[in-house]
């Protein structure tokens, strides 16, 4: 099966990612990550912000010189049907990073090989657009198994203290 990427640019797609993420943060990311009490009413207190969303639409709306505009994209397979999502944003200023902000595969596709193969024709899709390797944070034991079994390797740690996984192009 082949997959495909939908970039989204008019408002009324932009609006639809949005609620397809708020849906996969409450359902997937926010009950398994591993703070609780008041750090993780903190941490869902930022995501679920005004704050936090303009952030990111800033991302989208206002790159910085020289670098690609925070993608918002849809992922769909041969027969047109959602699969999931991803945003990235490359960073050609700096090395030509592109660095990968949400990853998601729809419920009905998990646990069948279909995200390991989406992971293969992302690669190819960033390589294409001139990104040299890929970073990512990963949220989860889960996720990080995930991405090492995609050869991706925990090298850095940011600012937050976590853990940057990295896969060359």
């Amino acid at each position: 099966m082949d997959f495909y990427f939908k970039e989204l640019k008019s408002n009324s797609e932009i609006n639809q990612f949005w609620e397809k993420k708020r849906q996969y943060e409450e359902s997937d990311i926010f009950p398994n990550l591993p703070e609780s009490g008041a750090e993780l009413d903190e941490i869902l207190d930022w995501f679920r912000s005004s704050e936090y969303y303009e952030l990111i639409m800033d991302l989208h709306n206002s790159p910085t010189e020289g670098d690609s505009h925070l993608e918002f994209v849809f992922i769909y397979n041969n027969q047109q049907e959602y699969v999931g999502f991803t945003t990235y944003k490359i960073y050609y200023s700096e090395d030509s990073k592109a660095f990968i902000l949400d990853f998601c595969i729809d419920k009905p596709f998990r646990n069948q090989g279909v995200g390991s193969r989406v992971v293969s024709e992302l690669k190819n899709h960033l390589k294409a657009k001139n990104a040299l390797y890929i970073a990512l944070n990963a949220s989860n034991e889960h996720n990080q198994r995930f991405w090492q079994n995609q050869g991706f390797i925990p090298q850095d740690v940011d600012e937050y203290g976590e853990v940057i996984y990295f896969c060359v192009l």
